[in-house]
């Protein structure tokens, strides 16, 4: 129902990599302290993190240039983290993966937007 992605090794940077570089930097956290929820049930490329204690809400854009990679902005905290980031590790576990949110080890889940994304997906968390 859920989606925990834990891939070791290298490989293809994500979406949610960037995000999870940007807040390791940010907040002086390792990667591997980071745990990752990606908001699809708000907007595509969304991510709300929990890196060593502290939240943060980010948007990343992809470029159409390679050498300039992903662009994660920091975007206002909400009025209430639901679910909370901090709870990442907590939030249901996944039955199977279907495409990865990080490539670096360390908790990850995706929130489906709707029922359709939830058949699609078969590993994100419908809240609805």
């Amino acid at each position: 129902m859920g989606v925990l992605v834990l891939f070791f090794g290298a490989g293809c940077a994500t979406t949610g990599d960037s995000a999870i570089q940007r807040a390791s930097r940010e907040f002086s956290c390792p990667e591997e302290r980071i745990g990752l929820i990606e908001r699809t049930d708000i907007s595509n490329s969304l991510y709300d993190i929990e890196a060593c204690g502290q939240r943060a809400r980010y948007m990343c854009v992809m470029s159409k240039d390679r050498e300039v990679g992903t662009t994660c902005m920091r975007e206002p905290d909400p009025p209430k983290w639901d679910p909370d980031p901090k709870d990442v590790a907590n939030l249901p576990k996944p039955r199977g993966l279907s495409d990865p949110l990080r490539t670096s080890p360390g908790e990850a889940r995706r929130i489906c937007r709707d029922q359709d994304d939830f058949k699609s997906y078969r590993d994100c968390i419908l809240l609805h």
